[in-house]
This record gives structure tokens, sequence and C-alpha cells, in this order.
């Protein structure tokens, strides 16, 4: 008992608490934007005089201005534009929001366009309190308008070439002439203005004063916590377990169930999917095996959490519900109140996330990844007596405070969130409200090479049990509404210290790094599916995927058209315990005809040495071109040595790779097979880089399957990919299935080209690669058939 505060300080400790505050800020000495004055300034309006003002003021400085409505957005937008201002209209909705996200993507290309040649700006103007809500947000204001500082901050991490910048205007005060001359200042990212002047915010670290208050809730007391029994929000119930209050666990799975008899014993993953399959009978896929192994697996860590929080002595309740089904949210809340109590502590940890950068972000992405967090809360505070709370915590993000790249509609959800609770701290001062700014978690959405990704940026990850610990202790505090809380880095001092921007390194060559990656076993599962010689390797499908989504990043507004000169230099073989970083770096784009061409390298290093793995042109397009097919009247037959067991008597791949379902022929001029298409990336990949894949590499796969398969048939050896003379795409690939014809054009033994074309249901060219090679040798066989990962000490 003595020794348990200690235990607690010191897992805080591997925490850095900021907090916020606003300074003073002088305009003398601060670096000047210049936009040249041909370069038309969009204004949105906002239904006031100041944008009467701005646009009066602006035009008489001799630029060319336009007022646009927020609600009827223009169709097209200059090619070079010379500044955007997004300015909230009073009884801004959610709507607003959308609108404004919309409008910035519109704008987009004009913006970089001009900031590239010159220079260009970009300001969202708020009417909160001159200060983002740290001077204290009554009934009137409108929180959401925070959201803005959320686009201008991901904006400045997306577009270093345009000046991007989040204003706070005071109600009642006529900014107009501090508006211009801000938004062609550099400076701070934010800048508050009102009467008293202008201010910045400034972070600082300090610790948690915990004597001033003491926890809030008496024990048996009910808190209802969003984001499900798994994960981030589960861990932090077991902290609160401690106090012993009624826990009710609210997420849209499905409640846990007990584990069946021959479950219960099992813990290798090989073992319970042979169970499985034993269960499920023969019919059943490798799909489906992996879709009920997930679900077994969640419901068990469903089912431990439930029993650490009733070991704890706390009461645990578990309800299925979606925050943003307001009708049975509010029924499932009544019957809470009714049973257990009032609800007198509110924890909403609900989130999801959808990367992509501002011109690429689809309206279902933004709106699933904003509604989560904003219409949940405002359906749990529609649905919950709000005077009754004792506390409020909002699950905010450090993507919120710092903006980061392809995460815009997750920054302006948090920043929402962050002023809802300002607003609430102030409405109700008897209620302790917090919106921690979370950095990431060990845990929850963070792989391990993200982790690696966080660190190289000065982000440390936070350990589970510290930042549940931190949580309890920081609603027992007399502390400020918004915190941000970040982990240390490894053998890092405990002083906290300010996030700092990813600085691209200087480019030795014409190549620069787009983007990098830790790859492992436990990051990308689908590698446990491609082993060869007891090592997973990755596979040359997911490097063209890497390859275009490193073009494309650098490149955005253009989609993926193909490639050409692909040329694999070193496979990247991994034990299974085992990490390596890539590094795909890119080149400048050169137009050639109706496509760009963008040269690319994917290397790897690993325990201090670095290797070029593959490289190829990345062709990219305004649009796809249809494609006609050349490839036809392959004569095939059914062979004779492919079995239906083909998986098992030729290939190494595992489950998630095994997407042939049919061979419809091979003969020495080459092979058709029905093939399956991809998963989600997110079944292939914890972490992955996009929602959608940007080719099928699945499909792309199968056609390599299908050149070893016919290199066994016809030359009696196994082969693997080394190189390709293009690819074109011309349409997206089917979300179920796709006929692939291999046309084998020249073969030796050691050495084996072929055409291949992708074809879907109606007879349509999906995509054609030329000229594909691969090696063909005997001794492949051997290390195929040891498909099992090895675990290294």
């Amino acid at each position: 008992q003595e020794t348990e505060p200690e235990l607690k300080k010191n897992k805080i400790s591997d925490l850095k608490r900021i907090i916020l505050s606003l300074q003073s800020l002088d305009t003398a000495d601060r670096e000047k934007v210049s936009v040249p004055e041909e370069e038309e300034i969009w204004i949105t309006d906002d239904k006031t005089s100041l944008t009467e003002n701005i646009e009066k003021k602006l035009a008489s400085a001799g630029y060319s201005t336009k007022i646009i409505s927020i609600d009827g957005l223009p169709k097209n937008a200059p090619s070079s534009l010379g500044g955007l201002l997004i300015l909230a209209p009073k009884g801004a909705d959610d709507n607003f929001l959308v609108n404004s996200f919309k409008l910035l993507q519109l704008a987009a290309p004009g913006l970089r366009a001009c900031g590239k040649k010159s220079s260009a700006v970009f300001a969202t103007v708020s009417c909160l309190d001159g200060g983002f809500g740290l001077k204290g947000l009554d009934a009137d204001s409108e929180p959401l308008t925070g959201g803005l500082a959320g686009l201008s901050k991901t904006a400045s991490h997306e577009w270093p070439e345009v000046n991007c910048k989040a204003i706070d205007i005071a109600p009642d005060y006529d900014a107009s002439d501090d508006i211009i001359n801000e938004i062609f200042l550099k400076g701070p990212e934010e800048v508050g203005i009102s009467k008293q002047g202008r201010v910045s915010i400034e972070l600082s670290s300090s610790q948690i004063d915990s004597s001033a208050k003491g926890f809030p809730l008496k024990q048996g007391e009910v808190i209802a916590i969003t984001g499900g029994a798994r994960g981030v929000t589960a861990e932090c119930a077991v902290a609160f377990a401690n106090k012993r209050p009624t826990l009710v666990l609210l997420g849209r799975s499905k409640p846990p169930v007990p584990e069946p008899d021959w479950l219960a014993p099992l813990t290798n993953e090989a073992e319970i999917k042979r169970q499985i399959m034993l269960h499920a009978g023969k019919n059943a896929s490798p799909k489906l095996i992996g879709e009920e192994y997930r679900k077994l697996m969640a419901n068990r860590e469903m089912l431990k959490n439930i029993s650490r929080i009733e070991s704890a002595g706390a009461k645990a309740v578990y309800r299925s519900v979606d925050v943003r089904d307001a009708d049975k949210l509010k029924n499932t809340l009544d019957e809470i109140s009714s049973s257990l109590g009032p609800v007198k502590g509110l924890i909403h940890g609900a989130g999801v996330i959808a990367d992509k950068l501002i011109e690429d972000k689809t309206d279902e992405e933004f709106d699933r990844v904003y509604g989560t967090k904003v219409e949940g809360l405002k359906n749990l505070l529609n649905a919950i007596k709000k005077e009754e709370l004792k506390f409020i915590v909002l699950f905010s993000s450090s993507t919120g405070r710092y903006g980061r790249t392809g995460q815009v509609d997750y920054s302006i959800a948090n920043e929402v969130l962050n002023k809802i609770a300002q607003q609430h701290a102030k409405l109700y001062p008897s209620c302790r409200v917090v919106s921690p700014n979370w950095g990431p978690w060990d845990g929850g959405m963070v792989t391990p090479s993200l982790k690696q990704l966080f660190e190289k940026e000065g982000v440390g990850v936070i350990p589970l049990e510290a930042g549940a610990e931190y949580l309890v202790e920081e609603v027992s505090s007399d502390g400020p509404v918004e915190v941000v809380i970040l982990g240390n880095l490894p053998g890092e001092k405990t002083e906290p210290i300010e996030p700092t921007k990813t600085k691209q390194a200087e480019p030795t060559t014409d190549l620069s790094v787009s983007f990098e990656r830790e790859i492992s076993a436990e990051g990308f599962p689908v590698l446990k599916s491609h082993v060869i010689d007891g090592k997973a390797v990755l596979p040359v499908a997911l490097m063209i995927e890497m390859l275009a989504h490193g073009a494309m990043h650098v490149n955005p507004g253009l989609i993926f058209h193909g490639f050409n000169e692909l040329r694999v230099l070193k496979g990247i073989r991994l034990n299974g315990n085992e990490s390596v970083t890539i590094s795909v770096l890119s080149g400048k784009a050169v137009k050639k005809d109706d496509s760009f061409v963008v040269p690319v390298e994917l290397k790897s290093s690993s325990q201090g040495k670095e290797f070029r793995n593959a490289q190829a042109e990345i062709m990219l397009a305004t649009a796809l071109p249809e494609g006609k097919s050349r490839l036809s009247g392959i004569d095939t037959q059914p062979s004779q040595r492919l079995s239906k067991n083909f998986y098992d008597d030729f290939l190494f791949h595992g489950p998630d790779m095994q997407g042939i379902t049919k061979i419809d022929g091979c003969s020495k001029q080459g092979m058709t097979a029905t093939c399956n298409t991809a998963p989600d990336p997110s079944s292939w990949i914890e972490n992955p880089l996009r929602s959608n894949w940007i080719s099928d590499p699945l499909l792309l796969d199968c056609s390599f399957q299908m050149m070893i398969l016919w290199s066994f048939d016809n030359l009696g050896a196994g082969s693997l990919p080394t190189y390709a003379k293009n690819y074109r795409q011309f349409m997206p690939f089917p979300k179920d299935s796709a006929r692939i014809n291999v046309n084998v054009i020249e073969s030796s033994s050691s050495k084996a080209v072929a055409d291949i074309e992708f074809i879907d249901d109606k007879e349509g060219l999906i995509a054609r690669m030329e000229k594909y090679e691969c090696i063909v040798d005997t001794s492949l066989k051997k290390t195929f058939e040891n498909n099992r990962l090895v675990i290294t000490d």
C-alpha cells in the first residue's frame, strides 16, 4: 500500500503534459508575404459587414477579389489563385465545416500553383472570443467554428508553398484591418484578434496538481464510456475501475459471448485457425477462417477487459450502440439511467481515421471521421442530463492541436471537441471538463511502423497503463480544459517539449524521400501468407503499390495510370520477429503526352545497412483512357500436371494470398484463370497507407502466381518476378473477381517473358502488363515448400 503512489508517479512520469496559454503578439519584424495583385483572392460571405469591409479594403489595395457563397460553391476555381479567406458566419453548423472543406479542395490546385510560382495565402476566421476559446465561451458562442483551425493547420503541413493561418476574432469587433494585415504576415499559425490586440497560443509544460480537488464520483456512480471494450478506452476503463464506479461501455461491436469449450485453452493462432476450419467444415474459405479468427480474438479481448474491470471492484456493463444513431443511443442511456442510475461521468473515446491528403479525401471519409467524433458527442450530450454530470472527458488528439498530413477531417473534428469542452466548462463550472489532446498511444491504431515514424518526428508514444492512470489523475485535478499529452521518446528526459514537424532530408540525387514505413510481419499480417524458405517476403505487388503511393503522395490530384521499367533489385526478406524500414523516393513529375512520368525508387535499411530494392517510372494522369484487349485466342486446355490442390503442391502462398479460384486452362502458349480481388487494405496491413488500393495487389500477385504454375507445368521449375517493361491501368479493379490471361512470348530454362491482361466480367480491359520477366530455377521448389515463418531470438 505504501508504494502505490510511487508506482503511479513512475508510470505517469513517462508522459509530457503541455498546457495552452495566450501570449501577446507583436506585428513588428515579421516577414511579409507578397501575393501578386493580379491574382484573385476569394472571400467567403459571412453575411455580416466583415466580408464587405475585407473585400473593399483588399480591392482598394489593388487586389482582385471575389466573394463566394459557402452554401453555393462555384463549380470551378482559377488555375492560379492568390488567396482564400473562409469566414465563419453566425449560426454555422456541421454543413458549414463540410462546405469549407469542399471549397478548400476546389481551390487547392490554384492556391498551390500560385504559391509555387510566387506566394499564396489561405486563412480561416472563426469568431469565438479572440483567443480560440481560451478566454471562455459563453452560451452564444459557436464552438463548431473552432474546427476551422484544424483545416488551416493541416493545409500548412501538406502545402508548405502556401502561407496558411487560423485567425480567431472577438465578437462585436471590426477586425477587418487586422485580418488583412495578418494574412500577409508569416508567423504563428494561430492568431487571436480583439480590441486588446493580437495574441498567439503558447505551449508550456505543467504538472498535475491532483491535491486541488479529488475524484469527483462516489463508488457505484455511473460512468459512460464510448469506444467499446477494446483498445485504449478499455484500458482507461480499467484504470477508472479502481475507483469502483459502475462502468457502462458503449461500442459498435456485438456484446461479447462466452468462448466455446474448444477455443478456451488455445492461444496459438495457427492452432486456433485449424480448429475454426474443423468446426466450420470443408467448405470454409481462407477468407472466412481469417474473419472468424479476428472475431473470436476481438471477443476474447472484450471478455478479458470486462473481467479486469470487475476484478478491480467495479461493475461493468456493455451495450452495443453506434453513437451516431441518436434514437438508439438515447434509448440505451435512458435504460441505463433507469436500471443503474443517472450518468455522472462521460468519457467520449469513439473515433476513426481515414488518412488521405486534402485533395484526395472523399465526402464519405470526411463524414465518417468527423461524424463519429462530433455528431456522436452531440448525441451523447442530448441524451444525458448535462446538469447531472460531474466530469466529462473528450478524447481529442494532438492532430487537432498541431495538424497532421492526411488527417484534415480528424484535425477539424478534434478542434471542435476542444471548443465544445471549453464552452461546457464555462456553462457548468461544477463539472470537471477535460479534453486531452492525446499523442499516439502504444496500442490502438499505432503499429510498430507508425511508432517508428512518430519517433522520427520527435513524438513518443503513450504507454497504455501510464496514459490510463494519468487520465484518472487529470479528472481528479482542477486543471485546464485543453491539455496536450505526449509520450517520451526512448531514453529521453521527462521534461515536456513541443513536437516538431517532420523535415525531409536534403536529396543527394534527383530523388527525395516521399514516405518511410516500417515493415514487419506484425504490422503487415499479409506477410505471414508470403513466406519463402522460412522468411516473410514483401510481395512485388505491394512494392508496386508503395512506389505508386510515393509518386501520388507528392503529386496530389493525379491518378495512377501505370509504370515503366519496373526492376526488382533485391527482395525484402524478414524473420518472424524482424523489421526493416523502407523508404520510397520520388523525383519531379515530367509531362509526357497525356501522362506525367515520376521516377521512383524503393530502399530499405536494417542494422545500419541500406539497400536498393526496386525502381520504376510511375505514370500518372488526370483521367484513365479506355483500353482494348490485345490478347485473344490463347490456346489453352486443362492441365494434367496442375491439380486442384495447386496451392499445396506448387505455390508457397498462404491463405491471404490464395486468390486463384479456378485455372481455366494452361498450355505452352500461356494460361487463363479466374481470380479474386484483394480485400480492403486494412485486412492485410495494420495501418495501411490508403483506405483503398491504388491497383489490386492480389490480382497482380495472382498473375505472378500463374507464371509460377506455368513454369512448373512447362519448364519443371518455379519462378519469381524480376522485371516488367510496362503496365497500364484503364479502369478501377472490380470488387469481386477478374479473369487473368497470360501469353508467354519467350521462355528458357532460366527465364520466361509474358504479356498479361486483366479482364472484367463484361470483357472490358482493366489493365495490361507487357514483357513481364521472371527467373526460373529448379531450387525454388524446395524453398517454396518451406513456407512457415521462422521466429528467431
